[in-house]
């Protein structure tokens, strides 16, 4: 079992260095990937929303954020609704940096993986995570 923790450690160790020597160029951070990702997947989406799912506060995202806004990946709409809140949306050029760097990074992990593999660790990755939730309460 101690094994099995000992090679999460390494792999999770392994994927960080991947995602930033792809985003190097980009001179993103790991998180701004993943909150550029989840913006990506809930297009209008308020820094609210962002905050709740990473389980952070509202500012450890606005800066992220506005770094992303201020590089043109990520663009902020005012709700039409509520003038207080902002939507937040991918622009073409976070679009590109984000499948570049997810289609690479998921090749590298999973390219010699077949699809009965995949779907076998799919799988075992609900268990765990089932397993987690479980003892969460």
């Amino acid at each position: 079992m101690r094994e099995i923790m000992m090679d999460l450690v390494s792999i999770r160790r392994s994927f960080a260095k991947l995602i930033v020597s792809k985003l190097a160029k980009s001179k993103m951070s790991p998180f701004q990937l993943l909150i550029m990702d989840f913006i990506n997947w809930h297009s209008g989406t308020s820094l609210k929303d962002i905050a709740e799912q990473f389980k952070v506060s509202m500012a450890s995202v606005s800066e992220p954020i506005e770094q992303l806004v201020k590089s043109k990946m990520v663009k902020r709409k005012g709700d039409d609704k509520d003038r207080r809140i902002s939507r937040l949306f991918v622009e073409d050029k976070g679009k590109k940096i984000l499948k570049k760097t997810m289609d690479e990074s998921v090749k590298q992990l999973f390219g010699s993986f077949s699809l009965k593999d995949l779907k076998m660790y799919h799988q075992v990755l609900k268990k765990i995570s089932t397993n987690l939730e479980k003892n969460k309460k």
